[in-house]
């Protein structure tokens, strides 16, 4: 009945003060007796709309029908969570797939760095046999891979 879920908002957020929770909502202390003690019908929807409209975090659903959690809160923060761990999840993805690229791209420049610099000796090596030959110096002589 909506009067014991009137009841469990007043222990539970207003620790069991009904003229708390009547200043609150707006609506007299002797009504909501009434409404806790079932000495009144269901509560009109002009003091069901006062409820959720003066409690943010009440859940509308659970108040009319007793389905889902009293706080809406605590729905609304699973559902919070779920979007940051699929918000983080993506992002994720994406850094991992930018590292494999710059990984990728490190790998090609090391080849790339070394091919330089083979040729970077071969250039000064061959450099230093030609100044050597014009200069009446002994030759270096390359060794050189027999053909098969």
């Amino acid at each position: 009945m909506v009067g014991n879920r009137i009841e469990q908002i007043i222990k539970e957020l207003f620790n069991e003060n009904v003229r708390q929770f009547s200043l609150k909502v707006g609506i007299p202390s002797g009504q909501v007796s009434n409404y806790i003690g079932g000495r009144s019908s269901l509560p009109r929807i002009d003091v069901i709309e006062k409820i959720i409209l003066s409690i943010d975090s009440i859940n509308s659903d659970w108040l009319i029908t007793g389905r889902g959690e009293m706080l809406k809160r605590e729905q609304n923060q699973e559902q919070i969570k779920g979007d940051i761990e699929q918000y983080l999840e993506k992002k994720l993805d994406e850094k991992e797939k930018r590292i494999e690229e710059l990984l990728m791209a490190v790998g090609g420049l090391t080849r790339e760095n070394k091919l330089l610099h083979e040729q970077l000796i071969r250039q000064a090596t061959n450099y230093i046999v030609s100044n050597m030959t014009e200069k009446g110096e002994p030759q270096i002589i390359e060794k050189r891979e027999k053909p098969e």
